[in-house]
């Protein structure tokens, strides 16, 4: 179990360190993050508050430090935000798939950090309520990769026009992306083959980060999208080690 675990909380928090990073860097909200959405109205001290809290969660759960309550809470940060900031922007923009994208992502990285909050001793503080985090982390970090499956087949033309070059059959690997996605979040879900499915999203993710973000990270490295896109794939991917090595935890008597 800790073969999967250990990976993932690294992973996760280097992505989620290298946000907070940009937003003390750059003191704006970033299109593309799903942590708050660019265009939120705030002074440049905001952005680069909540990049300091989220670069210290992100510190706080990899060294083990009261781990349990810092995933806890930023799970919490990126759930609020869904709901309160990318929700309402989206209900104004339903035919934006851009939007869509950002709310699926903002939910599933919220069940992400609440998994590795499972996979951490208990906090007092919590009380009771620490007792839902491996549900609520699989089921939130999983129903809305399926939306971002189904958008592989929406927008396939447009997605397969990312895929490298020198990769062949782009829109089969458009469509099988998808299927994965969907067929993942299902079986996540609904705890069938769910370490085995939440361990070969990962696989699937990172590879992708690998072929994929790398490469456009270092042919547009002065495009501060390209990197955070890179940054949220691994974060996913990171997520998917989390929540397999909890529901593995979960699963044992």
């Amino acid at each position: 179990m800790e073969s999967l675990i250990a990976p993932g909380r690294w992973i996760f928090c280097a992505a989620f360190a290298a946000f907070g990073v940009e937003y003390l860097a750059f003191g704006r909200f970033l299109k593309g993050l799903p942590l708050i959405p660019d265009g939120t109205p705030g002074s440049p001290l905001l952005p680069r508050a909540i990049g300091a809290a989220v670069l210290a969660a992100a510190l706080l759960v990899v060294l083990g430090k009261r781990a349990r309550l810092a995933a806890t809470l930023l799970g919490a940060l990126l759930l609020l935000s869904a709901l309160f900031l990318q929700a309402p922007s989206l209900a104004l923009h339903l035919r934006d798939p851009a939007r869509w994208t950002m709310l699926a992502e903002a939910l599933s990285l919220a069940g992400g950090a609440w998994s590795l909050a499972a996979l951490s001793p208990r906090e007092e503080l919590l009380g009771s309520a620490q007792d839902l985090l491996p549900a609520a982390g699989r089921v939130l970090f999983a129903l809305p990769l399926a939306i971002i499956g189904v958008q592989h087949f929406q927008y396939a033309n447009f997605v397969a026009a990312l895929v490298p070059a020198w990769i062949p059959w782009p829109l089969f690997w458009t469509w099988f992306t998808g299927a994965a996605l969907v067929a993942s979040a299902l079986a996540i879900t609904l705890q069938l083959k769910a370490t085995l499915a939440a361990t070969l999203l990962a696989l699937m993710l990172l590879l992708w980060v690998a072929v994929l973000h790398i490469p456009r990270i270092v042919g547009a490295a002065e495009n501060v999208n390209e990197w955070t896109s890179g940054f949220v794939a691994l974060a996913v991917g990171g997520a998917a080690l989390a929540v397999a090595g909890a529901t593995r935890s979960s699963a044992k008597p």
